[in-house]
């Protein structure tokens, strides 16, 4: 998205006085400045229609005593002034760069908040008071609107992947970071993108700055597009893993609209473009087997950093997650073809028990399961939310970013999200059901290695090895049956996430979140059969 460069302003003023003042201000301006003649709106209506319109406005100044109508002397509080600046705050589709409220009757208003407001809901915000000397704010409104066209944002192709747009707020909230660390703009790439329900975008993406002066580009950095909604929290998990981690650093952080954006730069040396695991997972296992092992260990000692642990206990319905709803997996098993699942991992000679059955029996278990509790865990270490640093020697260094619900529980939960996501948010190059053929994971209390199987292709060895690798380190922070229990939790969440929207989640293929809740089940009976004695 792009504004063209002319000016387009809108006034909304009910005075006749006023509005003559502006045209003649507007008239001198435009001399200097590539400027349209203003749009005018007299009323609370004339506002509201004007800013339904598809329409994009550079400048708003709004007076804040409004008429309803057109004709209807101006009321005598400020509400439907401040209704209109609502709506400005959150005009998503046309995102608007700079307001200023000019205003004879500030003290009607709360003045700290509505300072607030105008400053940080605009890329140039002012609360001003009415007069006839206006011009210089204006003229500096103008030159603001100008420098935020001026930000270039390149976003290359994802070619054979498929991601959403951006949409015009995440332009705004990009191009406003741009001018807030004062560079010329953006080259960026696709990271992730993942759709959360109702139907909010996480979008990341990955790219440097255009640096101003001829300095070239800046180092890689992380751009986080979610919803505005709890955007204060994740600000705040983020600056938590600023203080546990020395490799996390935020370069930025702000909420607008129905959005928000937090940018932090990337780890290592910052000077090489970071991997992620997909791009390990392809290569070949004789190359990067053993880096794949000592990822593992940086990824738990990053986790364990975040928190210290203390021994607690709960019954074993107690660590399940709280939000799974019964019906939405039993929903999802039938509308996935669970029970020919089971048939088909029967025929291959292994049995698995039907995974919501286990969920209900779980819900009944009066075993008590000590555990060693975490005061901060990261909350949504999934397979997107690892970076991969190759260093001038050819080893490779894991790092952990993004947190989500950096709130105290089972230390082992982040792990058991990790093992989960790395089986169902990458796309099995060889085709088929790529939980299928890692099925050997599931099998035994401990997995014997199927690397040196001859049928086994480097994705498969890389991904049990990889997993296997994160349930060593699992084990020694915890008990295997607390491991084994959170690793079937998560692929439940995963199941009943199918539910939500076409992008389930981030899960590439909907049927191996059915393969993987059977062949956990079956695990954690296995590790754990004194969970299910009656």
């Amino acid at each position: 998205m792009s504004y063209p460069r002319a000016i387009q302003p809108l006034v909304i003023e009910d005075e006749q006085e006023a509005k003559e003042y502006y045209e003649t201000v507007f008239e001198h301006l435009k001399k200097t400045y590539q400027v349209l003649p203003p749009r005018f709106a007299f009323c609370h209506s004339d506002a509201v229609e004007q800013l339904a319109q598809d329409q994009p406005f550079h400048l708003i100044i709004l007076d804040l005593r409004l008429p309803e109508t057109p004709g209807q002397p101006a009321a005598s509080s400020l509400d439907l002034g401040l209704d209109i600046l609502q709506k400005c705050l959150y005009r998503d589709a046309y995102p608007i760069p700079t307001l200023l409220v000019s205003s004879g009757n500030l003290q009607h208003a709360n003045q700290q908040d509505l300072v607030k407001q105008v400053r940080d809901g605009f890329y140039y915000g002012h609360v001003l008071v009415k007069s006839a000397r206006l011009e210089p704010e204006i003229e500096e409104a103008i030159r603001h609107c100008h420098r935020y066209c001026d930000v270039g944002i390149h976003l290359r192709d994802a070619g054979d992947r498929a991601f959403p747009t951006l949409s015009p707020r995440d332009d705004d909230l990009l191009r406003r970071c741009v001018l807030a660390v004062q560079d010329l703009g953006l080259d960026l790439e696709w990271w992730s993108a993942e759709l959360s329900p109702p139907d909010d975008w996480t979008k990341v993406l990955l790219g440097r700055f255009a640096l101003d002066e001829g300095r070239g580009q800046s180092l890689y950095s992380f751009f986080k597009l979610a919803s505005g909604d709890g955007s204060t929290s994740v600000f705040r998990e983020a600056e938590v893993m600023e203080q546990k981690l020395k490799h996390v650093k935020v370069l930025h952080a702000r909420a607008a609209g129905s959005r928000s954006l937090l940018v932090t730069q990337a780890a290592g040396s910052g000077d090489v473009r970071p991997l992620s695991l997909d791009d390990l997972m392809t290569m070949s296992h004789d190359s990067v087997g053993d880096a794949l092992k000592a990822a593992a260990a940086s990824i738990a000692a990053q986790v364990a950093a975040l928190g210290d642990r203390t021994p607690d206990q709960r019954h074993v319905p107690d660590l399940l997650w709280k939000h799974h709803d019964t019906e939405r997996l039993q929903d999802q098993w039938d509308r996935r073809g669970g029970n020919q699942v089971l048939t088909e991992l029967m025929d291959a000679g292994i049995e698995c028990p039907n995974p919501v059955n286990v969920f209900n029996q779980l819900h009944t278990c009066n075993e008590v399961v000590r555990y060693q509790k975490q005061g901060c865990r990261h909350g949504d270490l999934n397979y997107t939310n690892i970076a991969v640093e190759r260093s001038a020697s050819g080893t490779f260094d894991a790092y952990i970013f993004d947190a989500s619900g950096c709130t105290a529980g089972t230390s082992v939960r982040d792990l058991a999200m990790l093992e989960v996501t790395t089986l169902l948010h990458q796309p099995y190059r060889d085709g088929g059901s790529l939980v299928r053929r890692c099925a050997p994971l599931y099998l035994a209390t401990v997995n014997d290695s199927a690397e040196g199987d001859a049928e086994v292709d480097d994705q498969v060895a890389n991904i049990i090895g990889f997993v296997q690798s994160i349930r060593e380190q699992a084990v020694q922070l915890d008990d295997l049956k607390a491991y084994a229990l959170l690793v079937f939790d998560n692929a439940m969440m995963q199941l009943g996430g199918l539910g939500f929207g076409s992008s389930f989640n981030k899960i590439r293929e909907p049927r191996d979140a059915v393969f993987l809740a059977a062949l956990s089940a079956r695990w954690l009976i296995t590790v754990a059969p004194d969970f299910f004695e009656t």
